[in-house]
């Protein structure tokens, strides 16, 4: 089985992993965890690029290491786990993750 877990950092995104990683368990599962990065202002009416520059790798820096704390989770999980981000927005990115062959089995959102 293959899960899906979006995940934004927020109390109910955390059940949502919990669930996932004990639906795992169980059923020897593989799970995808999926962080949508929304993007914060559009490039192109920057002005300053050092300080446009500076908030993205801000931005990916808290999204790695939202990432990082969920993977923790599954450490003593079987089965494959792995931690993806993805740009633009989270409803599309997930309904199109979701619509993927390859995750037809489970989608858990927060």
């Amino acid at each position: 089985m293959k899960i899906l877990v979006p995940i934004d950092g927020s109390k109910y995104s955390k059940k949502a992993l919990l669930k996932a990683k004990e639906l795992a368990t169980a059923l020897k599962g593989q799970v995808t965890i999926l962080n949508v990065i929304k993007p914060v202002i559009d490039y192109r009416c920057v002005h300053n690029k050092e300080f446009f520059q500076e908030a993205e790798r801000e931005l990916l820096k808290g999204c790695r290491k939202l990432l990082d704390e969920a993977e923790k989770e599954f450490t003593d999980c079987e089965g494959e786990v792995k931690a993806i981000y993805k740009r633009g927005d989270p409803a599309e990115e997930i309904v199109k993750r979701q619509g993927c062959p390859s995750y037809k089995d489970l989608c858990l959102n927060s």
